[in-house]
């Protein structure tokens, strides 16, 4: 007997089948809490530091809505600024608890579609170990970046609100009550990045799919496209960036369009296989394997069983428990294509091929393939699923086991990151003294984060503020002396117009590079910070090296099997004759200093 959904399936199913469902929708939530939580970092990355000016005006009092409406490169992120002032306010500008608030919309969007997967295939075997794989791959420690760099929070808040305009079309609410919820999950996913424009006709789809007359979906359908069509208008008329260039890719994200149309004219390939690349990204990462040509294969895949199960789901039009089961999938998987559509659009045209493997896309194209692994169950059938139950059961160990790969992968990728905000940190503390020309662990424009520095610190939201006066002592010293191999110095030498004083240092106590190596003179007994030196990280390999992005090692250019660092010295700033200097690790989590054995000696016929 066919089931109806007029009646609730989950209301029929006991409740251990719940209790094994709730448990293996969870489990991928609590690993990723495991791996992600240890790795937030109290510091501001590139594009965080543009709420600078934001909570000044808030403190002010100056803010207005044309300050929350401003573009940020081509994203109106009115939301992600809401929440970022309120929960500025709540934690006291502490951005380690603020990222709590990046982890819960992910795992909320999780957990949201798992249960989809859940109530979709049940009451068969394998609903609850579909809904595990699809809450593993939604949860996958893969974008970390949307984890844990506070501006990505606009990235993941549209599947949210996608999820959640789902639940909410197919509840039993009156219509113009869900209509209603929806138009306000659609605002709040447009406002929050620029790819949650595609909420409209995700949602459309939704719509006119749905139940109700053809006469009340095409009523519903035309209301829906007039306020996306006017939403759309507002959101792209004056749409010009304000962030701070070094922020908006020095102005090439403003010429995408352009770039996008002439490479589809020359070289159309290139865009297509930057499109599948951005597809297959979320389950590229393998030991033996090129990410690129894996992820390229990959897209390609989930491309062709999108469009068969479309084709099967329009086959079966007339069986409406199916439809109606299926539909939360099939626009899944629209927006996850849909959102592979849009990186292209604004990244293909100009940016390198591996580019479209960049973490934080993940959280945009991953829904494609979770949304596979329920529609091919989904639409096989009963008869066929019974037949080939064994065979599917192997299939899903086999992807468990990919998943498997691609958690490893991105908690050693989490780690790194968190190596290198710790980095960031460390050497924020001492910029305001050491005054280098760029820090990209921090920033690429310095000038820029200096101002906005001042007034987080006069507020209290960096903490340990920034140094005010140049000397070692401000920081406590370790008592224990670093261990023998764990630190070293090289023999200063020149290359092109440079002293390069350089070595080896791990962080004491730790198996982690040194957070910042601080160059010193000795002024009167005392310890002038004279330069940073920028560490690299001492994992990675080069297949994997955008991965690494915003980390040492992404700098270095490679993989390096020892935590090295290095400092060029322009030779015209070279030291007074027989003057004392010294290299010091600085602890970024404790804070405190540990003398590199030994004495960096510069050449005495070039130093002044």
């Amino acid at each position: 007997m066919r089931q109806n959904l007029s009646e609730p399936t989950t209301l029929r199913i006991r409740w251990p089948a719940r209790l094994a469902a709730a448990i293996a929708i969870l489990l991928p939530a609590l690993f990723a809490a495991a791996v992600i939580l240890e790795h937030r970092v109290d510091v501001p990355l590139w594009d965080d530091w543009e709420r600078g000016p934001l909570l000044q005006k808030w403190h002010e009092g100056t803010l207005t809505f044309q300050d929350l409406y401003a573009p940020h490169i081509q994203h109106r992120m009115v939301v992600p600024r809401l929440v970022n002032l309120a929960s500025n306010a709540l934690t006291q500008g502490n951005l380690r608890a603020e990222l709590g608030v990046n982890f819960a919309v992910i795992i909320l969007t999780a957990i949201g579609a798992a249960f989809l997967a859940w109530r979709s295939l049940a009451p068969r075997p394998c609903a609850p170990f579909v809904a595990f794989l699809v809450s593993a791959v939604l949860c996958s420690p893969i974008q970390f970046q949307n984890y844990l760099w506070l501006t990505t929070l606009g990235i993941a808040l549209p599947a949210l609100c996608l999820v959640l305009a789902i639940v909410a079309w197919q509840s039993r609410w009156h219509t113009g009550i869900r209509f209603g919820i929806c138009v306000a999950l659609a605002l709040i996913g447009t406002h929050s990045f620029g790819h949650g424009i595609v909420l409209w006709p995700c949602i459309l789809v939704l719509i006119a799919a749905g139940e109700g007359t053809l006469k009340q979906r095409i009523r519903l359908g035309l209301l829906w496209v007039l306020l996306g069509g006017a939403t759309a208008a507002a959101y792209f008329h004056n749409l010009e960036n304000t962030a701070h260039p070094t922020h908006a890719y020095f102005g090439q994200s403003e010429k995408a369009a352009h770039h996008t149309l002439e490479t589809l004219r020359t070289d159309p390939a290139r865009l297509l296989f930057f499109f599948a690349r951005v597809l297959g990204s979320p389950l590229c990462r393998a030991p033996h394997t090129s990410p690129l040509e894996t992820g390229l294969a990959i897209g390609f895949a989930i491309l062709l069983l999108c469009a068969v199960a479309k084709i099967l789901w329009i086959v079966r039009w007339t069986d409406a428990d199916l439809r109606r089961r299926a539909l939360p999938w099939l626009v899944l998987a629209f927006y996850g294509v849909a959102c592979a559509a849009a990186v292209t659009w604004g990244r293909g045209g100009w940016e390198t091929a591996n580019r479209a493997l960049t973490p934080r896309y993940v959280t945009m194209a991953q829904h494609a393939a979770a949304s596979l692994l329920v529609l091919i169950p989904l639409l096989s059938g009963a008869r066929l699923a019974q037949r080939i139950a064994p065979a599917g059961w192997i299939v899903g160990g086999f992807f468990a086991g990919w998943m498997l790969l691609q958690w490893i992968q991105g908690a050693r990728l989490a780690e790194a990151w968190a190596w290198g905000r710790i980095q960031a940190k460390a050497q924020l503390v001492v910029l305001p003294v050491a005054r280098p020309t760029t820090l990209k662990l921090i920033d690429a424009e310095l000038g820029f984060i200096r101002t906005q520095m001042n007034f987080l610190a006069e507020r209290g939201f960096l903490n340990p503020p920034p140094l005010n006066e140049p000397w070692l002592d401000r920081f406590p010293v370790a008592t224990r002396s670093i261990p023998q191999g764990k630190a070293g110095l090289d023999p200063v030498r020149i290359d092109s117009g440079n002293f390069v004083v350089s070595g080896t240092a791990f962080t004491p106590g730790t198996g982690r590079p040194a957070d910042a190596v601080l160059l010193c003179e000795n002024v009167a007994g005392r310890w002038k910070i004279r330069y940073i030196a920028d560490p690299e990280l001492p994992q990675g390999e080069p297949r994997f090296n955008l991965d690494y992005e915003f980390t040492s090692l992404h700098l270095a250019g490679g993989y390096k099997p020892l935590p090295r660092w290095e400092k060029r010295i322009p030779l015209r700033e070279a030291p007074a004759p027989g003057s004392e200097w010294s290299a010091w690790i600085l602890d970024g989590v404790k804070f405190r200093v540990t003398r590199i054995p030994g004495e960096i000696r510069f050449p005495e016929a070039i130093a002044r």
